[in-house]
């Protein structure tokens, strides 16, 4: 789960972790006291212009968060579409070996009794084959369906937490626009705004990391599909025997 999703967490983390700076620094980078006063008497006077770059650069990060889910989910496509055209590829190849072997065998048949054996074992192998795939088709459209589940359900988990953000972030925005508007001592205004703004971030940090403790949910979706294809190949392998032991007997 991790190389599937870490990467969208990270990007979350950043894409919305833009917090805006009125402080006026110094050469060192440490606001002096005077500096710190003319900030804070600034903070209604500027508000409108910062928040309107920081809203700029909050998109652009809200969109490269955008391209790269859908990369990733390009990518993941496109190997489930390469691992399906080898699957394909190799059992194309199994078939045409399988019914040469079974030509030879029928052209070595001297008798009905060794040709109606051998047409009767062939049919027995073609049916296991088939139900083989069947059960392995299953399998692994079985994992791919709980894992497009599991990528929906963190996707959207995580865009509620962006959400709850950015509603979050608007409403602490709006007070102090409105804190400003009605004259309220810009050092309370921006003291307010401040604190608003980290326990925002904060909570989403909250909300991502218990995303994260989630992670592993794809583990039992590979061990269930590795137990099934296990199970398939164990029914196929027993079928397979039973039918050489009964040709066996049939040719005698």
């Amino acid at each position: 789960m991790t190389t599937l999703y870490s990467k969208g967490i990270a990007l979350a983390l950043i894409a919305m972790s833009i917090v805006p700076s009125f402080a006026v620094a110094q050469s060192d980078g440490t606001p002096t006291v005077s500096e710190s006063k003319r900030a804070q008497v600034s903070f209604c006077v500027q508000f409108d212009q910062v928040i309107h770059r920081m809203e700029a650069r909050i998109a652009e990060r809200e969109q490269k968060l955008a391209q790269r889910r859908a990369q990733r989910e390009e990518r993941l496509i496109q190997r489930q579409e390469e691992r399906d055209t080898k699957r394909s590829t190799r059992r194309a190849e199994y078939d045409v070996r399988r019914d040469e072997r079974f030509a030879r065998m029928l052209a070595r048949a001297t008798t009905s009794e060794q040709k109606a054996a051998l047409e009767a074992f062939a049919s027995t192998v073609n049916a296991a084959v088939a139900a083989r795939r069947k059960a392995v088709d299953t399998a692994v459209g079985e994992y791919r369906d709980a894992l497009d589940k599991a990528i929906a359900e963190r996707k959207s988990a995580i865009d509620a937490a962006l959400a709850t953000l950015k509603s979050d972030r608007q409403a602490a925005i709006d007070r102090a626009r409105a804190d400003c508007a009605a004259g309220v001592d810009a050092a309370t205004v921006r003291e307010a705004f401040a604190s608003s703004m980290k326990a925002a971030q904060e909570k989403f940090k909250t909300s991502i990391r218990s995303i994260e403790s989630r992670k592993d949910t794809l583990t039992p979706l590979l061990e269930a599909r590795k137990a099934s294809i296990e199970k398939a190949i164990a029914i196929f392998r027993e079928t397979l025997e039973k039918a050489k032991d009964d040709l066996r007997q049939s040719v005698k």
